[in-house]
């Protein structure tokens, strides 16, 4: 996407609009307002285009998953312990790219119906997504060492000291804090195709100054995912076999609640950013915040 400030100019390619028009949700089309960062407007807004796009950022989650979690699923039928390892190996790393092509994949398709209209279709909307791949990776990794081996060592020292609750409680504060800051590098990598770092640093700036209300729509948003997660996986396990739980459940389970995170957690960004320097006319401008909603 690079600097490509929204979906607007795809609008006037007809066959990526017909070829993506089956997940289009319907209904007329509401013009653009400027909204305020508040916890309120971010976690409406994801709830009016997921209500809305359901069947678009379903099919995208859900396509993945299926394969992930089919890897995983395999793990448990040879009754070989060997091929039971080298299955679960090549399904943490088949997860691994999975994970961080959902991710890019979902922060396109936020971007693509914040007008009201799905612009992308799949195959470009995979295109793009899988080019974002390595950065994405390169971001998780980045985040992974910054965070986990001095929250390992922290943890370590602690236990050795009889502390280890205190070590905890520190660790949890001080992860809690730094995920805050970066919570929209994501995006940021995705839609400006920025490197690791700088999506970490750019997110550090958007976000100082919000702290309160990004904890805030976090801690909202990962309490309705999880009652949603909990909901779905007590009724699918009772309808499924282990083996079918572990696929199609865990599948569904996070084809479901993964793009409603996306959404407020892209929206977030797309709040906080500031408007680029050569804006759109008036008519066509996607304001910072601006949304899609039913109302």
């Amino acid at each position: 996407m690079g600097m490509d400030w929204g979906p607007h100019q795809a609008r006037e390619e007809r066959p990526r609009r017909i070829a993506a028009a089956r997940f289009d949700g319907g209904g007329p089309l509401r013009p653009y307002e400027q909204r305020a960062f508040t916890i309120g407007n971010v976690v409406g807004e994801s709830l009016s285009l997921y209500r809305r796009f359901f069947l678009y950022f379903s099919s995208i989650a859900l396509a993945v998953f299926l394969v992930t979690s089919l890897v995983g699923a395999l793990a448990l039928l040879p009754d070989n312990d060997t091929t039971a390892a080298v299955i679960i190996v090549a399904g943490i790393l088949v997860g691994i790219v999975g994970f961080y092509f959902v991710q890019g994949a979902l922060a396109l398709a936020v971007d693509d119906v914040r007008d009201g209209h799905v612009d992308l279709s799949p195959r470009e909307l995979v295109f793009r997504a899988a080019r974002r791949v390595p950065s994405l990776f390169a971001l998780g990794l980045f985040v992974g060492i910054v965070l986990g081996i001095p929250s390992y060592a922290v943890l370590y020292a602690s236990g050795k000291l009889g502390l280890h609750t205190l070590g905890v409680l520190v660790v949890a504060a001080v992860d809690l804090f730094f995920v805050t800051r970066w919570v929209i590098a994501t995006p940021i990598v995705v839609l400006d195709g920025l490197g690791p770092v700088e999506g970490v640093l750019r997110s550090w700036s958007l976000v100082r100054g919000h702290g309160v209300r990004v904890v805030s729509i976090l801690f909202i948003t990962l309490v309705m995912a999880a009652i949603g997660a909990l909901v779905l996986s007590a009724v699918l396990s009772a309808l499924l076999s282990d083996f079918l739980y572990v696929w199609l459940g865990s599948a569904v389970v996070n084809g479901l609640t993964t793009p409603f995170l996306a959404l407020a957690w892209t929206l977030m960004y797309f709040h906080l950013r500031p408007l680029p320097s050569a804006a759109p006319s008036a008519a066509t401008a996607i304001p910072a915040g601006a949304a899609y909603t039913d109302s």
